[in-house]
């Protein structure tokens, strides 16, 4: 009695080696934007957080401030660790006693630094959101 072992041929593997080849050229790219998108709505969620917290500190002090290191004490902690994941830095580019606005800049060299035309996200008091085309309405 001859004992033979079976396997795959070498077509077989080609076949199944083409067939994740391509899949994974569909796949990968789609990951990539979505893991960019979700990282962006997080930046958005965070400056709606810190303009959230500069009229809260407009209503205690009546002057809004252009450190975002006062307003951490005055969002939710899960918020708080966004300003320092390093997607973005977070500033207040313009404060004084009237209006405001924040800012979100994509660090240079990190995952977001390629999220063309996003790099730089803001925020105003009046609610103004740019640029158009990188917030979610």
């Amino acid at each position: 009695m001859v004992n033979r072992c079976r396997g795959f041929t070498l077509m077989e593997v080609l076949v199944t080696v083409g067939i994740l080849s391509i899949l994974g050229m569909i796949a990968l790219p789609t990951y990539f934007n979505y893991l960019t998108e979700s990282r962006r709505a997080e930046a958005h969620t965070t400056l709606l957080a810190l303009a959230q917290a500069q009229e809260q500190w407009f209503t205690n002090n009546n002057t809004y401030t252009g450190t975002v290191g006062n307003l951490t004490p005055l969002i939710p902690a899960i918020i708080a660790n966004n300003v320092n994941q390093g997607n973005y830095t977070f500033q207040i580019t313009v404060a004084n006693g009237t209006t405001f606005t924040v800012q979100a800049d994509a660090v240079a060299g990190g995952p977001q630094a390629g999220d063309t035309g996003c790099t730089s996200i803001t925020l105003t008091a009046a609610g103004a959101q740019g640029p158009a085309g990188c917030w979610i309405d």
